[in-house]
């Protein structure tokens, strides 16, 4: 059981897994170029885009208040954030110092909202490295610095235990290929590790357990690990101070004051593929936070501390300035 706990440790990477798709990359040239466009002229209502469940269902009840300033937007894949094409965000923690690169600092963090949202799953119990031998492990992919640690951490595993290694657009696609596969590991977050373990029983691997195994690194076993953050355009925030202040009181209202009374819009639930009651419950189970100021720095840093322990040119010797946090 050690020998793979060792071995899924790292892949600790991914942390926090979305749903979202990736998007074919942007040549370089032409995303400068996108980036340094002046913003669209401030609309009636604050453009608040969201690639996952958590969000989406917060953001839902929130755009239902009277006198409501918000166009919420669930989006599948990440090129309107990475283009700017939004005043305020919510997106993947791991997402955060690869956008905060790619549009030249244009963007602050504002609140961490969700912790621990992954779940590492297994079709069978695994007492040695016998058991992993030819064995499948299936994720979403992700950016590219992060795709790349995964693979050079599993480069041993694969060569001398046969271990495969299978990226899906998407945690859904990851979904519907686990059903027809055995001998196989997945890397899924909710609410798609909820629709998992509905059709089948599978072994759960705790992260922070994992994380004790890992070889030659002063990552603490205990802990929260991030998984969701609101990030906020700075050319929106210049002008909108006390307007995107409003959002963050409202969001941590809807956050806290979801029921079993909520009404889920349709497209959330067509989305998801998903019961107003399932969705819910599955939300209420789920680590909801509101993180902010010097707190939300601190703990942010951390985070940036256990990556680098894991890979320390995972930053590629760019970690983010102060200038990356909003702190009200």
């Amino acid at each position: 059981m050690n020998s793979f706990k060792k071995i899924i440790a790292l892949i600790i990477p991914l942390l926090i897994l979305t749903s979202c798709l990736k998007k074919d990359k942007i040549d370089e040239q032409t995303q400068k170029e996108i980036i340094n466009v002046e913003k669209k002229p401030v609309s009636s209502k604050i453009d608040v885009k969201t690639t996952s469940f958590a969000a989406s269902i917060i953001l839902d009840d929130l755009s239902k208040k009277d006198n409501n300033d918000y166009a919420i937007d669930l989006v599948k894949d990440y090129s309107s954030i990475e283009t700017l094409d939004f005043d305020v965000a919510v997106i993947p923690a791991y997402e955060l110092v690869n956008l905060y690169k790619k549009t030249d600092h244009s963007i602050k963090l504002a609140a961490i909202t969700l912790l621990n949202d992954i779940y590492i799953i297994g079709d069978r119990q695994v007492n040695g490295p016998a058991d992993l031998k030819n064995s499948t492990i299936m994720m979403p992919n992700m950016n590219e610095s992060m795709n790349k640690m995964v693979e050079s951490k599993l480069s041993l595993a694969k060569t001398f235990l046969k271990v495969s290694v299978e990226t899906y657009l998407s945690q859904k696609e990851v979904l519907s290929n686990l059903k027809q596969m055995d001998k196989v590991f997945a890397f899924l977050s909710e609410p798609y590790y909820s629709k998992a373990i509905e059709e089948k029983n599978y072994y759960l691997y705790d992260l922070r357990q994992i994380l004790s195994f890992l070889p030659n690194s002063d990552i603490e076993s205990s802990g929260d690990y991030l998984s969701e953050v609101i990030v906020v355009n700075n050319n929106f925030l210049k002008d909108n101070k006390e307007s995107f202040d409003n959002f963050l009181k409202q969001f941590k209202e809807s956050q806290e004051n979801i029921s079993q009374s909520t009404v889920i819009s349709k497209n959330i639930i067509d989305n998801y593929d998903i019961t107003n009651a399932d969705a819910i419950d599955i939300y209420n189970k789920m680590e909801n936070v509101f993180i902010t100021s010097d707190t939300m720095k601190g703990v942010f840093q951390l985070y940036m501390d256990r990556l680098e322990g894991l890979d320390k040119n995972i930053f590629s010797g760019n970690r983010p300035s102060d200038d990356i946090y909003y702190l009200n």
